[in-house]
């Protein structure tokens, strides 16, 4: 009989046997293998649990090895493949094959759910594992993985019962989890097409202009425009959020992409992950989803730049202490600023009175080279107030099938599932987009006269290959007219010299 525990330890986690030597001897436990405290703890924990359900602590001197001994073991997580290996060794229960066991003990024996056990049930179907043991509160949030024999009780008593009898739980629908109504944009019609370009595309964005012109209720309105993810990428945006105990009880798997928004007081720990327990931060949070940075440039500059790396790479390691984990990070980023510290530049009524050196220190805070990894600017005035208060508005069902129509022609003409036109590479991104002479002499002449990268030259041409999707056509002259304007706003670049 092989019990096993489960270590977060990054993304993909270790599995832990569990086990255990019973001898003759002074009465006690001891456990090796790199125990943290509250796994330590977990022997005091066990036994009283064990009485309450009716069995016996055995009364011999006891050692847990928790193998591989060099990976630490955090969590109450170890109580549960504890408690049912102690009573594999001593014969008061005779199971076979292998498991995977998690979940914490209450000293009357009742069964509590731990953080990470969606995490530990994608690992156990990766090592090969079928049986997993749980808590009845857990199965939910295991249901979302196919192929797993789930056990569960609410107590160990009728836990140990449902062993014997091998009776499997039934897989539990999660709930749907509470929407908000879309927000309403009036007289905006080119910000409409921007939002529709970033959720089809995966494209990153900058709002910028004047407070009152709507960029932030613009940024939020994103969220309703992302279009459904495949099992695959919804399975691994929930393992992150399982890992990080952000996953709501009872929800299984997470039904739409995520939109996170932090604020801009957050720590780099919390924003690109780490700390004690090296966990995932916001940007793997956002993994598949949107990062919205609202006023973008009061957050820190080393911070800011640090979002480069995964912006490139959609992943990102987390290192201390001679320890690195990695987590997925492929995300838009979702930028909102105003033209200037004091907000009136862009104004038609407006007087600013900040300097050139102050506007340039404000932007500064962004640069140039996160700048040159945003594919889409798009500068907004306010709404007259006429506009501003009218009932017309657009229909959301009417905004969002284009996004979805985009996604299935991507997939239809050979593209990962998982994989938005942002994603592509060069040879992908020339083969798809069916490059003709006279496109790249309209990129050439808009790169020279704007002094664009190579990079920036490439993300003209996602872009460019998303409005060609979202019109259901092939790539044409005015998509890339249209995708350099998106990235060239007649308002300025103020970030630029």
């Amino acid at each position: 009989m092989e019990i096993y525990g489960f270590a977060p330890w990054g993304f993909e986690g270790h599995l832990v046997r569990i086990e255990v030597d019973l001898r003759r001897g002074i009465p006690g436990l001891e456990m090796v293998g790199l125990p943290g405290s509250a796994v330590r703890e977990a022997r005091e924990r066990v036994r009283i649990a064990l009485s309450a359900a009716g069995f016996q602590f055995p009364a011999d001197r006891i050692l847990v090895n928790l193998s591989p001994a060099d990976i630490p073991k955090t969590g109450s997580g170890y109580d549960l493949p504890l408690a049912l290996a102690l009573l594999a060794a001593s014969g008061q229960w005779r199971g076979s094959g292998s498991l995977l066991a998690v979940g914490e003990l209450s000293l009357d024996g009742s069964l509590r759910s731990v953080t990470g056990t969606l995490a530990a049930a994608v690992t156990a179907r990766e090592r090969g594992l079928r049986t997993l043991v749980l808590p009845l509160d857990s199965v939910a949030e295991a249901s979302g993985v196919p192929g797993l024999n789930i056990i569960a009780g609410s107590c160990l008593s009728d836990l140990l019962a449902n062993l014997n009898s091998l009776h499997f739980a039934p897989v539990q629908t999660a709930t749907s989890l509470e929407t908000q109504a879309p927000p309403v944009l009036r007289g905006q019609p080119q910000t409409l097409r921007a939002l529709q370009v970033a959720a089809a595309g995966g494209h990153s964005l900058l709002l910028f202009g004047p407070p009152g012109s709507g960029k932030t209720l613009a940024a939020r309105t994103l969220e309703h425009l992302l279009p459904p993810w495949p099992i695959d990428s919804a399975l691994q945006t929930s393992r992150i959020w399982s890992l990080a105990g952000k996953l709501p009880p009872g929800s299984g798997l997470l039904r739409r992409r995520p939109f996170r928004e932090p604020h801009h007081s957050a720590s780099a720990q919390g924003i690109l992950g780490g700390g004690l327990g090296l966990l995932p931060g916001e940007i793997s949070l956002a993994h598949q989803g949107v990062l919205f940075l609202d006023e973008a440039p009061e957050y820190s500059s080393r911070l800011l730049q640090a979002l480069r790396e995964p912006l490139e790479a959609g992943k990102i390691h987390v290192v201390r202490a001679g320890m690195s984990v990695w987590y997925p990070s492929r995300f838009a980023l979702v930028m909102t600023a105003n033209g200037c510290p004091c907000g009136q530049s862009g104004r038609d009524k407006g007087v600013c009175f900040c300097s050139a050196q102050t506007i340039r220190r404000y932007w500064d805070r962004l640069g140039n080279a996160l700048m040159d990894r945003v594919e889409l600017r798009l500068f907004l005035r306010p709404v007259p107030v006429d506009q501003g208060l009218s009932q017309d508005s657009t229909s959301w069902v009417d905004l969002k099938a284009p996004v979805e129509l985009a996604r299935k022609r991507q997939a239809a003409r050979g593209q990962d599932v998982n994989q938005a036109n942002v994603d592509l590479d060069l040879p992908a991104l020339r083969r798809f987009s069916k490059l003709q002479p006279a496109h790249e002499n309209l990129l050439g002449k808009w790169g020279r006269q704007e002094d664009w990268s190579t990079r920036a030259l490439q993300a003209v041409l996602k872009v460019a290959l998303t409005l060609a999707d979202l019109d259901d056509s092939v790539m044409e002259l005015s998509h890339i007219e249209q995708a350099c304007r998106l990235r060239s706003p007649q308002g300025g670049e103020p970030w630029r010299d």
